[in-house]
C-alpha cells in the first residue's frame, strides 16, 4: 500500500506540472482557421495548392478537431499563425498526431516557400524535423523577420493517411516545448520502468511457484507495452527507426494482439470452462475483427462501431463481475484492475475524445495501475492458497494424530495376533522340516532310480539301432524298406566318410599328413597340408559312380544278399535302372566279392571298400 500511495502522489505531480503548463504558452489552432482542399489523386504540388487557394477552392473544416479521413487520396491543409505569440519568442509547430503516414509541409510567407520536408510513418524517423515522437517544426527568426500585419506566416501540409487521423496543431514558444517534451518523455520513461518491473516480478514470482497465471500476465504486459509503443511512437523513435513497415503492421495488429492477451488473462483468471461462455467471447473478438479489418463495415456502422469494438471487453467484464466475490480480497483487487482496464479502452475505441492528453495518457496510467491490481491480486490469491493450505495441513496433523492413535491401540491387538500365529507357525515349521527331511530322502532314491532308467534306456536305444541295422544287412527287404536305414544321398555320404575315417583314421594319399579340413563336397576332407581334397566315394566301389549313390548301395545290398548269383533283369526290375548299367554294376560288385576271403566278410558293407592299390588306379 506504501508503494501504491508513493506511485499515485508522483502521477498527480507530473500531471499537475503539465497540466499548468499546458496553459502558458500554448496556442491551439482552431479548426475553424483551417482551410482544406482534397487532392482525390495526390498529384497536385504545393505551388497548384497555392493557386486553387487563391482560387478559392479550399474549404474549412466544420468538425472540431479537424481531421484527415482513412482512404486515398491527400489532404492540402493551410492555416495563418497568430502574430502576436510569434514576436513574443521563438516558436515551434507540433502536429499532435504521431501516426500520420505521410506529412510534407512548408512554411509561406510574402510568396517565400520554407520547405521543411517529408516525414511520416511510411519513412524512416530519421526524416522527421527534429528527433521527437512527434512532428515538430521551428520557426525561425527568418519567417518572422520585418512585418507580419500585412500577409503574416502560414503553414502548409500536404497530409496523407491510411487510418482517421486528427489534425491538431498546437504552436508554442520553445522553451515550453523543451520542458513539456521533457515531463512527457519522463512520465513514458516512468510508464515503461514499472511495466518493466511487473513483468520481471511475475517473470520471479512465476518461477517460484510455477502458476502458469503469471506466465499469462506476463503475456498480457508484453501485449501492453506492444501496444503503447506503437500509440506514443516510442518503439518507432528508439527500436525500429529504420524499419517504417512494423508502423504499418502494428497500425492493423496491436489492438487485436492486445486485446487477445487481455481475453486469454482474464479468462484463465476466471477460469471459464463452460463452452457457451467460450463461445460467445469468441465470436465477439470474431466480430471485433471483422470491424477491424474491414473499413467498409466500420464505415456503414460509424456510429456503433466503438461498441462493436468493446463486445468482447463487455461481455468479459460482465462475466468478471459475476464471478467476483466481494469477501475475497484478490477478487476485488481484480475487478479494480479489470475497471481500470475497461475505462481506459474506451477512449482508445472512440467512445470518448482523445484530445486532452490527459485522455490519451490515462490508457498508460491505466495499464501501470491494472498490471499492478492484476499482480497483487495473483499476489493475494497465492497468500490465499497458502493460508488454506496450512489450515488443510493442521487439520490434517490433527486427523493423523486421531489416527494414530487408533492405530497405535490397533498395533498393539495386532501384535498379540501376530505372537499367537507365530508359536502356531513354529509347530508348523517344525512338521515341515520332518516332512522336508523325508522327501529328501525320497528325491535321492528316485535320482538313483532315474539314473539306472537313463542307463537301461540307453542300452535300449543301442540295441534298437544294432537289430535294425542286422535286420537290413542279413534279410531281403524291398527298396522303400532299405530306404529307411538310408533316406538320402547324404546320409550315404556320411556313412561311406565314417566308414572310411572311423576314429580318426584318416591319411592323406598325397603327403602321409593326418590334419584335415571339410573339403568342397559333402563330407570330402581336404588336406591341411598340401590341400588334397578326396571324397568320401573314393577308394570306394562307387568310384566314379553316374547312378544314384542310394540305389548303387542297394545294388550291392542286393548281390551280396543273393551271393552273388542274381540276374541283371531282376536287378532292373528291383532297383528301376537299365539292365546294362545293372549288368556292369553287378560284375563290378562280384568281382569285389571274390577279391575277398569269405571270411573276410561279415555283412554287405565290407564289400564297399577297395584295397589302396586299386583305388589309386582307379583315381588315374
Amino acid at each position: 500500500m506504501r508503494f501504491l500511495f508513493i506511485f499515485f502522489n508522483l502521477l498527480l505531480t507530473v500531471f499537475s506540472v503539465t497540466a499548468a503548463a499546458d496553459t502558458d504558452g500554448n496556442h491551439v489552432v482552431p479548426s475553424a482557421d483551417m482551410q482544406y482542399y482534397f487532392d482525390a489523386e495526390s498529384k497536385i504540388g504545393v505551388d497548384r495548392a497555392l493557386e486553387l487557394l487563391h482560387q478559392g477552392k479550399f474549404k474549412k473544416f466544420q468538425e472540431e478537431p479537424a481531421f484527415a479521413a482513412a482512404g486515398h487520396g491527400s489532404y492540402w491543409v493551410i492555416f495563418r499563425l497568430p502574430n502576436d505569440q510569434l514576436y513574443r519568442a521563438p516558436q515551434t509547430l507540433e502536429a499532435i498526431d504521431s501516426h500520420i503516414d505521410h506529412l510534407h509541409a512548408y512554411f509561406y510567407r510574402d510568396g517565400q516557400l520554407y520547405d521543411q520536408g517529408v516525414s511520416g510513418y511510411w519513412y524512416p524517423f530519421e526524416r522527421k524535423p527534429s528527433y521527437h515522437k512527434n512532428f515538430i517544426y521551428s520557426v525561425t527568426p527568418e519567417m518572422v523577420r520585418g512585418n507580419l500585419n500585412k500577409k503574416g506566416l502560414y503553414f502548409i501540409a500536404e497530409v496523407s493517411s491510411s487510418k482517421y487521423s486528427p489534425l491538431i496543431f498546437k504552436l508554442r514558444n520553445t522553451e515550453f516545448q523543451i520542458a513539456y517534451s521533457t515531463n512527457e518523455y519522463f512520465f513514458l520513461g516512468l510508464f515503461y520502468g514499472l511495466m518493466m518491473l511487473m513483468l520481471i516480478f511475475n517473470f520471479f514470482f512465476y518461477l517460484s511457484v510455477k502458476d502458469r497465471l503469471h506466465l499469462v500476465m506476463m503475456i498480457y504486459i508484453l501485449g501492453s507495452i506492444t501496444l503503447t509503443l506503437y500509440e506514443d511512437s516510442l518503439g518507432f523513435q528508439y527500436l525500429w527507426p529504420e524499419h517504417p513497415w512494423v508502423n504499418q503492421f502494428l497500425d492493423h495488429f496491436s489492438m487485436p494482439i492486445y486485446l487477445a492477451t487481455l481475453m486469454v488473462y482474464i479468462v484463465t483468471y476466471l477460469n471459464i470452462r463452460k463452452k457457451i461462455y467460450k463461445y460467445g467471447i469468441a465470436v465477439a473478438y470474431g466480430l471485433f475483427l471483422l470491424c477491424w479489418f474491414n473499413f467498409s463495415i466500420v464505415a456503414k456502422v460509424t456510429s456503433i462501431a466503438p461498441y462493436l469494438y468493446m463486445l468482447p471487453t463487455t461481455l468479459l467484464y460482465f462475466l468478471a463481475i459475476r464471478r467476483t466475490s466481494i469477501y475475497k480480497k484478490g477478487s476485488v483487487l481484480f475487478l479494480i484492475g479489470f475497471t481500470i482496464t475497461y475505462l481506459g479502452l474506451l477512449p482508445k475505441m472512440g467512445i470518448f475524445s482523445q484530445d486532452d492528453f490527459r485522455v490519451v495518457y490515462f490508457f498508460n496510467v491505466g495499464l501501470v495501475l491494472q498490471a499492478l491490481f492484476y499482480s497483487m491480486a495473483l499476489v493475494q490469491n497465492f497468500k490465499d492458497l497458502k493460508k488454506d493450505k496450512e489450515h488443510a495441513q493442521k487439520e490434517t496433523i490433527s486427523s493423523l494424530k486421531d489416527r494414530e492413535e487408533i492405530i497405535s491401540q490397533k498395533v498393539i491387538e495386532r501384535t498379540a495376533e501376530v505372537e499367537e500365529q507365530k508359536n502356531i507357525v513354529e509347530g508348523q515349521k517344525e512338521e515341515l522340516g520332518r516332512a522336508y527331511e523325508e522327501l529328501s530322502q525320497q528325491a535321492e532314491k528316485i535320482k538313483k532310480m532315474n539314473e539306472i532308467l537313463n542307463r537301461q534306456n540307453q542300452n535300449l536305444v543301442g540295441d534298437l539301432s544294432n537289430i535294425k541295422k542286422a535286420r537290413v544287412m542279413n534279410k531281403k527287404l524291398s527298396f522303400e524298406e532299405f530306404r529307411t536305414m538310408f533316406p538320402t544321398d547324404l546320409s550315404c555320404f556320411q556313412y561311406l566318410a565314417d566308414l572310411k575315417w572311423s576314429e580318426g583314421s584318416y591319411r592323406c594319399r598325397k603327403c602321409g599328413s593326418t590334419q584335415h579340413a571339410e573339403g568342397k563336397q559333402p563330407f570330402s576332407h581336404r588336406c591341411s597340408k598340401c590341400g588334397y581334397d578326396e571324397s568320401p566315394t573314393f577308394g570306394t566301389i562307387f568310384h566314379r559312380l553316374h547312378i544314384s549313390i542310394i540305389k548303387a548301395f542297394y545294388l550291392v545290398f542286393l548281390v551280396y544278399s543273393h551271393k552273388g548269383k542274381v540276374t541283371s533283369i531282376q536287378l532292373s526290375s528291383w532297383v528301376d535302372l537299365p539292365k546294362n548299367t545293372c549288368w556292369r554294376f553287378s560284375k563290378k560288385i562280384i568281382k569285389q566279392m571274390e577279391s575277398l576271403d569269405g571270411n573276410q566278410i561279415d555283412g554287405w558293407d565290407d564289400l564297399l571298400l577297395v584295397n589302396e592299390n586299386e583305388a589309386v588306379d582307379n583315381n588315374e
